[in-house]
């Protein structure tokens, strides 16, 4: 699968591409799209082979039909921390050769929303797009929603929730 661009849309409306010309997306038999650096690619099929390797790439994203759903994965990888680190950005939009687009939206939030959402609780999001959002705590991407409209689904994985609601008192 290749990337065809990366243009983030700045607060201020300004849109700008990024250059991610030092990483490769590779599309899985279980319809994931693996984001792999190219220093490292090369070397993959030796590490499979040679080491018992629990997971290898960055999850990007799964292929659903025509459309992409963005990975618990992405949102706590490096790749897309450097990506919003430092820059005021309200959106991200990833376009594929393959027709495949991507656009994920930046919401920054306060601790409570963050605790509510990694608790798996109902989550109420005021002034937040309709699509894909990305949760920023403290300048730290920590999850996805899909903002319906008319409600919040929380994407992060049941495995990655608080259970223990007293660790937060």
């Amino acid at each position: 699968i290749t990337l065809d661009s990366c243009k983030i849309t700045l607060t201020d409306g300004q849109i700008t591409e990024l250059d991610l010309s030092e990483y490769l997306f590779c599309l899985s038999s279980d319809n994931i799209i693996k984001l792999y650096s190219k220093g490292f690619y090369p070397l993959k099929d030796d590490f499979l082979n040679k080491l018992n390797v629990y997971s290898c790439g960055v999850a990007f994203a799964q292929v659903k039909g025509k459309d992409l759903i963005p990975h618990a994965d992405l949102a706590l990888s490096k790749f897309m921390y450097n990506i919003v680190k430092d820059r005021e950005i309200s959106s991200i939009n990833f376009i594929f050769k393959e027709a495949y687009s991507l656009i994920i939206n930046l919401q920054n939030i306060e601790k409570d929303i963050a605790l509510t959402f990694l608790l798996k609780d109902k989550l109420l999001l005021e002034n937040t797009p309709i699509g894909y959002n990305i949760l920023i705590y403290n300048t730290i991407p920590i999850g996805f929603v899909k903002n319906m409209g008319n409600r919040v689904n929380n994407l992060l994985p049941n495995g990655r929730r608080i259970i223990n609601r007293n660790v937060l008192d």
